[in-house]
């Protein structure tokens, strides 16, 4: 019950985190023009996705663990 609650949370976490990023793009569009926040949200993006696939494949080992 644990897990699940964990991975809800976290996934919930990072919708709200690259959702966050995504609209303050679309609402500021001068920010897509600095380098500097290009390389910001970029950044951003990448280490979620690491995040978010280093997760998964934790949830699936402890999830395999559990059944055993």
């Amino acid at each position: 019950m644990f897990l699940k609650i964990f991975n809800f949370i976290f996934y919930a976490g990072m919708i709200f985190f690259l959702g966050g990023i995504t609209l303050s793009i679309v609402m500021e569009p001068e920010l897509g023009h600095d380098e500097f926040w290009i390389y910001f949200y970029g950044s951003a993006y990448i280490i979620s996705g690491v995040f978010i696939l280093g997760w998964y494949f934790i949830y699936r080992r402890l999830k395999r663990n559990e059944k055993e």
